[in-house]
């Protein structure tokens, strides 16, 4: 009986340690060929849009945005000090190209407006995202700023994923006290 109660233990140990992992820096392979991801490149609008709901449909509104500006070879989206998303879709991945004056912070927030995580990209331009999917948290907000220089953007994508259908934590306790309880059954018989 102890050594049914020691594998118990082991395991609802292991249950409660694994809650606790952080967002994930991300590339942009990462995103590549991933059927969920959405891509917003910004080609689509004039030159001088401000954009703000243009990207709703797709689940993205830039509730502070940015003017779209043209860089050769297509368009890119120009901010001034910070972009503000709202997502209303569930969202696990962003990730960004950019081009800054100073290093670029990305934040991504949870429906309660709770920081999940704070990443600030190591060089003057390229590609950074993060990930939540170890977590299974869910972004709801990200923030992009550069610290009051202005910076561009561009193929600004982030992933909806299909929800893969999971057990409870509390389904699972339930289902190791049962069968305690059927193994003290038996003993007793």
């Amino acid at each position: 009986m102890r050594k049914y109660l020691l594998s118990f233990a082991v395991f609802v140990s292991v249950l409660i340690v694994s809650q606790g992992a952080w967002a994930d820096p991300i590339s942009s392979t990462d995103l590549a060929g991933d059927p969920d991801v959405v891509t917003l490149t910004f080609d689509e609008l004039a030159t001088g849009t401000y954009v703000d709901t243009e990207y709703s449909g797709d689940g993205a509104t830039f509730t502070t945005g940015g003017v779209v500006t043209f860089l050769s070879p297509g368009q890119v989206l120009s901010v001034s000090e910070e972009l503000v998303i709202d997502f209303s879709v569930n969202v696990d991945m962003v990730g960004v190209d950019f081009s800054s004056d100073s290093y670029l912070t990305l934040e991504v927030y949870d429906s309660g407006d709770n920081l999940i995580e704070s990443v600030t990209a190591t060089t003057l331009a390229g590609f950074f995202g993060i990930s939540t999917e170890a977590d299974g948290k869910i972004i709801s907000k990200v923030v992009i700023h550069d610290h009051g220089y202005g910076f561009t953007i561009d193929n600004f994508s982030f992933r909806d994923p299909v929800p893969v259908p999971e057990p409870s934590t509390l389904v699972l306790l339930g289902a190791g006290l049962a069968g305690l309880g059927l193994l003290r059954r038996r003993a007793k018989s």
